[in-house]
């Protein structure tokens, strides 16, 4: 759940989502975002977001009518992706806040938000992690010691083969399973 929540509200930088914030920013440089053309849905945060990437240089569109190729799509830290939504990239509006904060331009890729398939595999993940999948605890550390022993000493069956996890078990039928 805790993997889940830090995706779904920016690692769990809930001020991203505080209009005042926004508004408290001082004014970037000039040419902070020049180059960039800007997208993001209707939101209670786009305005703010909006005046700080114009006053840096850069264009930010109300409705889309570019090339998907050539937008950077902006979405709230609290985003959760829906089936509805399409698999293109997007980026948190906190990329724009601290990118003004700093007064430099902040890598775009830490500020990747999820698409529907990376929260589907995190939440399945989640209950993984819990239990609550149906699926086996994870292994001790005696038990990945055996196993590394295993592969050790057993190298024609290589390390990453289902042969060598099905000898494994078999040869230490007291793994927990």
């Amino acid at each position: 759940k805790d993997r889940v929540e830090r995706a779904m509200l920016g690692g769990g930088r809930a001020v991203y989502l505080d209009v005042q914030k926004w508004v408290d920013l001082p004014p970037p440089r000039q040419d902070l975002f020049r180059g960039y053309i800007f997208y993001s849905t209707p939101s209670s945060l786009r305005a703010a977001v909006y005046r700080l990437i114009r006053a840096g240089g850069g264009i930010a569109q109300n409705s889309f009518a570019e090339d998907p190729r050539n937008v950077i799509f902006l979405v709230r830290d609290d985003f959760v992706p829906e089936k509805t939504h399409r698999e293109w990239d997007c980026y948190r509006y906190s990329f724009v806040f601290e990118s003004v904060k700093e007064n430099e331009l902040k890598k775009l890729d830490d500020f990747k938000g999820p698409t529907l398939r990376t929260l589907k595999a995190m939440v399945r993940a989640d209950k993984i992690d819990n239990g609550s999948f149906g699926a086996r605890a994870s292994w001790s550390k005696e038990e990945d010691d055996m196993l590394v022993q295993f592969v050790l000493d057993h190298p024609q069956l290589g390390p990453t083969s289902k042969s060598t996890w099905e000898a494994f078990l078999l040869a230490d039928p007291h793994v927990n399973i």
